[in-house]
């Protein structure tokens, strides 16, 4: 049996995961504390918040393949253009304008850092440099969460239509198990690990 001819067509909303998320935005906000630092697991508050974001898209492309047996990429990009562009790219304008009008400092401002948060590739940024981009939040989350959205649609449809729900499962479970090889030595020790951690979050 198909995994599209076992889906559920309703996904009821689960407000306490809206706590969750907060604790673990939390738990990453108390992390970059200079006296909590090296106290509180930064880490695993991102994992949780990539867990959950996984699951809630993934749950909203099944109740849609449930409802009309397809995934519509071009309505799902769409959704997640509108959610995600606007504020990052207003964002970005008013940092770049403060930083024009001397309201905001940088030590180094460098073209490929720049392109890299528009381009949502921060987690990738290592690639060519320190960071050297506008002064404001760190974006690399923001972009391996970019990279999750353009690839899994295409995975998740492909599978919904050609795997039985055994193999779907298998497959998950041996996704888990891929370990980090190397996460902290390769690309300056982050940038593959952001991907990394992401993969397996999602994977579970």
């Amino acid at each position: 049996m198909r995994i599209v001819d076992t889906l559920m067509p309703e996904f009821p909303k689960i407000a306490e995961l809206d706590g969750v998320r907060a604790i673990a935005v939390l738990i990453v906000f108390a992390s970059h504390l200079g006296p909590l630092h090296n106290l509180v697991p930064g880490g695993l508050g991102v994992t949780v918040f990539f867990f959950l974001s996984g699951y809630l898209i993934t749950s909203l492309l099944r109740v849609e393949a449930g409802n009309t047996g397809k995934i519509d990429l071009i309505a799902f990009y769409v959704r997640r253009s509108f959610r995600i562009f606007p504020p990052l790219y207003i964002t970005l304008a008013v940092s770049g304008l403060l930083l024009s009008l001397g309201l905001l400092t940088v030590q180094r401002l460098d073209i490929g850092s720049v392109l890299s948060q528009i381009g949502f590739l921060s987690n990738y940024e290592r690639l060519w440099g320190p960071h050297a981009g506008l002064p404001g939040p760190p974006l690399w989350s923001l972009a391996v969460e970019e990279h999750f959205y353009l690839i899994f649609p295409f995975v998740f449809g492909l599978a919904l239509m050609r795997l039985t729900s055994r193999t779907a499962a298998i497959a998950c479970a041996a996704a888990c198990l891929i370990p980090p090889v190397g996460s902290h030595r390769a690309y300056g020790g982050r940038a593959r690990y952001h991907t990394e951690l992401l993969f397996q979050s999602y994977a579970r």
